[in-house]
């Protein structure tokens, strides 16, 4: 099973904060979890479960945004060394085929991809328009 490792902060809920400083902490924690670095100078990406205390049951998964007019390439650690697949939620499309370590995902100009790591020898089950690997659901709505 793919296991995220991350860096995680237990930020007291707002009952406890009694100074706007401890608001601008929160925040800057909040931006360094989700907020990840990317290899092209302006590709945005972000940790879908990077504030998610729950994510038991769910794949890793990453937003890649390029906001430039020409293709791109955005380098993704995937934090294992089983062989994965990354699948797209928004084109519904396996980008890559049983890679190991760090990804190179190719990024078409001014698109975004919703990025999920998941296991590479485990079978890809399809109900009504939905899709699952080992009982976990990677898709909401596929185009059947």
């Amino acid at each position: 099973m793919i296991r995220k490792v991350q860096q995680t902060a237990d930020i007291p809920g707002p009952n406890k904060m009694r100074d706007s400083r401890d608001w601008v902490g929160m925040l800057m924690a909040y931006r360094h979890i989700v907020i990840g670095a990317a290899e092209a100078e302006g590709i945005l990406r972000l940790d879908c479960q990077g504030t998610d205390y729950d994510r038991e049951g769910a794949f890793p998964a990453y937003l890649c945004y390029n906001p430039h007019q020409q293709k791109l390439k955005c380098r993704m650690e995937t934090g294992t060394t089983e062989p994965i697949r990354v699948y797209d939620a928004v084109s519904h499309t396996f980008l890559t085929e049983r890679m190991t370590g760090p990804v190179e995902l190719a990024l078409p100009a001014t698109a975004v991809i919703l990025a999920i790591v998941v296991p590479a020898d485990e079978d890809v089950i399809e109900e009504g328009r939905q899709r699952f690997v080992n009982g976990i659901i990677i898709d909401y709505n596929i185009t059947v």
